[in-house]
């Protein structure tokens, strides 16, 4: 019956199948359906189910493949099953978060940056590794085993950086006229446009020169470059060190590393304190045309600059004071935001949604169209006031939050309707998701009108209903734990996050002294009987030592911490989460890592994490 249909009316029905298992089936049942929804269906399926990521499409994208990697990702983002990899650099003495470093230890601080690149087909990610830049080349979605992996180092000490004043502070890569290369910042002010390109890495095709603070502000805190970003459109630099933002323009094709002046520049003064210039945390593109800058100990530490033919135009964000009052905030209260990120920028590279940390803990959603000082706020209610140096967005899906105290990552939900839920594709249940958010505790049936979804009257069972309320998909944290033979115990804040594309299996962590990577690949790490921790697949190891760092498998625990929205007359939770491990790892003996496999319970299929984090006392009653 379906292979007589039009396909634009076959396809108007895939829009409507919720899991990929649906579609497969579909374009089983004959040859006309299995050529259509080969490329259409999956095509269909996938800007149906995923409207709130950003796509990035190569020349002949594998659309069956896009969809079996956004449903995976999905589940792993759902039930915590990440794999995190800790990259530690073997030609460095002074320790890092991982190994644990003394008091007297200065272990570098990592910036981190990812794109994809060679037609959306590769992943290249770098970062700061004190005076050095080090990054790695890696198949997109390849599943981690790392057996094409390439990585590069250029080394500081061969351009005259020396460790301390030299160090690497903030970097990003990027593809002008597309040629990939880094823009490196550093410590001393230099700012560097340096080649990445085969048969070029490593070259200086242009330095940028930024105003360098003057009278009181000539430290290295103040000289170092703070923020790098490029516009949408690939035209120009935005940078700046922390007392100042210039505009550059980024072509190579007549510089043969010389110095480029900027196009303009911008400084902050508090009012009525004299002229102090404020200090200028971040400084990221909203569009070709919006500047935004988030600065320190500011009654407006939003501010916004549009580019013009003249130069800059400085303008203030929004503020409704009575909306902020009705959230216990106080409006006229000096704040500090130490983190923004433009939401979603879709194909054009426009957005209008802001998100930005500020240092009461809140996590503040802004839309420039509007009047108020922000449309949604999230805080962590287990820890409310704990400020975040740096934040990560998937698209308008989910975006990840690094504190500025703790190793904690916090993985919060926009809370947008959502088109795809992996519990869709397992099978109906009279019993609720377990274990329950708050509780703790296993599930039992609760309906009495039968197991299975009634699909003629549009009623769910339990189990799909329930599944989907946020209840059930409540925010979490993660602690990245150090080795268990670290020598000591350190304590590092999370000082950068980035991640290639929103398809990506990845995302990077800049820990002290280390790089971690936490991967949703299902090969980068495996459980080996009698191992007290994962194993890395060779290949990522190897790949590794070849420039020095080594790879080893971490772990993590985790949180639970409700919804995140702070809605009217609420600022905190009074419930202690749960901080969960693996069950194996808290029972200090690895036989226990897989005492599910010989008899897995019944009720395994609706466990709401990954099986590592399984325990016996969730499947009793």
């Amino acid at each position: 019956m379906f292979d007589q249909l039009p396909d634009d009316i076959v396809l108007e029905i895939v829009s409507h199948l919720r899991t990929a298992r649906d579609v497969a089936r579909l374009a089983s049942s004959c040859k006309h359906l299995h050529s259509l929804l080969g490329e259409d269906g999956w095509r269909t399926f996938v800007r149906t189910c995923f409207p709130l990521l950003s796509l990035p499409l190569g020349k002949a994208p594998r659309w069956d493949a896009l969809a079996n990697t956004l449903t995976r990702q999905a589940r792993a983002w759902d039930t915590k099953a990440f794999q995190p990899v800790a990259y530690t650099d073997d030609h460095r003495r002074d320790g890092n978060y991982f190994t644990g470093y003394t008091n007297a230890g200065r272990p570098f601080h990592p910036v981190i940056d990812a794109r994809l690149t060679f037609d959306n087909s590769w992943e290249v990610v770098s970062w700061g590794a004190g005076e050095d830049v080090v990054g790695r080349f890696r198949p997109l979605n390849s599943g981690g085993r790392g057996e094409s992996d390439a990585w590069f180092r250029m080394e500081g000490k061969t351009k005259g950086y020396e460790a301390g004043v030299g160090d690497v502070t903030a970097i990003r890569l990027v593809e002008p006229e597309g040629k990939l290369g880094l823009l490196v910042g550093r410590a001393n002010g230099d700012l560097q446009l340096v080649s990445a390109a085969p048969g070029s890495a490593g070259k200086t095709l242009a330095n940028y020169s930024i105003p360098a603070p003057t009278g009181g502000l000539e430290a290295t805190t103040w000289t170092s470059i703070g923020s790098i970003d490029t516009l949408p459109n690939q035209s120009s630099v935005i940078a700046g060190n922390r007392a100042t933002v210039s505009l550059f323009p980024l072509d190579t094709a007549e510089r043969t590393g010389e110095t480029v002046p900027p196009l303009d520049s911008q400084t902050f003064e508090a009012p009525g304190q004299g002229g102090r210039t404020q200090f200028i945390h971040s400084a990221k593109a909203l569009n070709n045309d919006t500047i935004v800058c988030a600065l320190s100990g500011d009654a407006n530490p939003i501010r916004y600059l549009t580019v013009t033919p003249s130069g800059f135009t400085p303008s203030l964000a929004a503020k409704n004071a009575s909306l902020l009052a009705s959230r216990g905030i106080d409006p006229d209260k000096k704040q500090t935001v130490r983190a923004i990120h433009a939401i979603n920028p879709g194909p054009a590279g426009h957005t209008n949604l802001l998100l930005s940390a500020w240092d009461d803990g809140t996590i503040r959603l802004l839309d420039v169209r509007t009047p108020s000082p922000y449309d949604v706020l999230y805080r962590d209610m287990y820890q409310p006031f704990e400020t975040h140096s740096s934040l990560l967005a998937y698209g308008s899906d989910r975006f990840v939050a690094g504190s500025n105290e703790l190793e904690a990552l916090k993985v919060f939900d926009f809370r947008w309707s959502k088109s795809y839920h992996h519990s869709a594709a397992l099978p109906c249940w009279s019993g609720t998701p377990f274990p329950d958010p708050l509780r703790g505790t296993s599930s039992r049936p609760l309906s009495m009108r039968g197991v299975g979804c009634d699909y003629a009257r549009g009623r769910d069972c339990v189990w799909h209903e329930y599944s989907r309320r946020d209840y059930y998909r409540p925010n979490y944290r993660f602690h990245v734990m150090p080795f268990r033979d670290a020598a000591r115990s350190s304590i590092s804040r999370i000082f950068s996050l980035a991640k290639a594309s929103d398809v990506s299996e990845s995302f990077y962590v800049g820990l002290a002294g280390a790089v971690a990577e936490f991967s949703t690949a299902p090969g980068v790490a495996e459980q080996q009987e009698g191992q007290h921790e994962d194993v890395v697949a060779p290949g990522v190891v190897s790949a590794a030592k070849k420039r020095g760092w080594r790879a080893r498998a971490s772990q993590f625990s985790f949180a639970e911490t409700e919804d995140g929205l702070l809605d009217p007359g609420v600022s905190m939770s009074t419930f202690m989460p749960r901080l969960v491990q693996r069950f194996g790892d808290e029972v200090g003996a690895p036989q226990y890592q897989k005492w599910w496999a010989e008899t897995p319970p019944k009720t395994a299929p609706w466990h709401r994490w990954d099986k590592s984090f399984w325990r016996p006392t969730h499947f009793t009653f």
